[in-house]
């Protein structure tokens, strides 16, 4: 049916695109991939974040930039890591101050158990069981929109999620000497040493 359509040309188009916006999505996919094979270059924003949206064509997404914001943001809350992932690092590269709570929101929401050394707990030798992101792209897509994000995440460096600390940091390394001065802060029973984990972050 696709090659079918595709064979007609030009005179589908318009009913194509109007299928962009059609309530069953299997259509709107079916029209947007009859399209791409129509090679469509659409004239109108609405259309082409249709036809991106239903491709999953995030770098088409990011081109589009602010209209795309609220597809985006959706997507971080899916059960689809890849497409989370390409979610937020679509939202790093537009920077629209709208998504910086949604990607807080997805960061902390990540993590998982693992034995990793870390030498940050002050009186233990021994590993410390970590609680770490499976993924980074939320923290990689804060940290490119800079000293906008400080206000949100400088709290999370005292979350009791020791994962959620280090995404933090990592959100934090281009401005580490803005929160050197913040020393300790508790996790559990322990203490997060900043300073000497900021500098090594930073360098």
């Amino acid at each position: 049916m696709r090659q079918m359509l595709a064979g007609i040309g030009p005179p589908v188009v318009p009913i194509l695109c109007s299928s962009l916006f059609d309530s069953n999505q299997d259509v709107r996919t079916f029209s947007a991939k009859v399209l791409g094979a129509l090679k469509f270059v659409p004239s109108e924003d609405e259309h082409r974040l249709a036809i991106a949206v239903e491709l999953r064509d995030f770098v088409e997404m990011e081109k589009i930039g602010a209209p795309a914001v609220d597809q985006l943001i959706s997507w971080l809350q899916c059960s689809d890591a890849h497409m989370e992932d390409s979610a937020a690092a679509a939202l790093g590269s537009i920077g629209d101050v709208r998504a910086i709570q949604p990607l807080v929101a997805t960061m902390k929401k990540q993590g998982r158990v693992a034995d990793k050394p870390w030498s940050g707990w002050r009186g233990s030798s021994s590993p410390g069981r970590i609680v770490y992101s499976p993924s980074d792209s939320a923290a990689k897509a804060l940290s490119k929109y800079g000293h906008s994000v400080q206000t949100d995440v400088l709290p999370l460096l005292a979350d009791k999620n020791a994962g959620i600390c280090l995404a933090a940091l990592q959100v934090l390394r281009a401005f580490a000497g803005a929160v050197r001065r913040q020393l300790l802060f508790p996790v559990d029973d322990n203490y997060f040493s900043l300073s000497t984990t900021i500098t090594s972050l930073a360098n």
